[in-house]
């Protein structure tokens, strides 16, 4: 037996979340496609009716194998065709 809290979520569960995920921000009602932590808690209350905070979930997405993803930061007044 683990101490603390038993888990909030079943396997089942994160496979669901991790579909959603992968589905991109903007299917789930996001203005872009970036997952914040405090995306993901909105999307695992409203679609699973599990409350996370934030702060707790990147231990929990990292040990599932889910980094977080930066976008790659370019100037704007790039080129492309240089």
């Amino acid at each position: 037996a683990h101490p603390g809290r038993p888990a909030q979520m079943t396997a089942r569960d994160w496979d669901r979340l991790f579909a959603i995920l992968r589905r991109g921000a903007r299917a789930s009602g996001f203005d872009t496609e970036r997952w914040t932590l405090r995306r993901i808690a909105v999307v695992l209350e409203r679609e699973l009716g599990v409350t996370y905070h934030p702060c707790s979930l990147s231990s929990l997405l990292r040990a599932r194998g889910w980094s977080p993803q930066r976008p790659a930061t370019r100037a704007t007044e790039r080129n492309e065709a240089l």
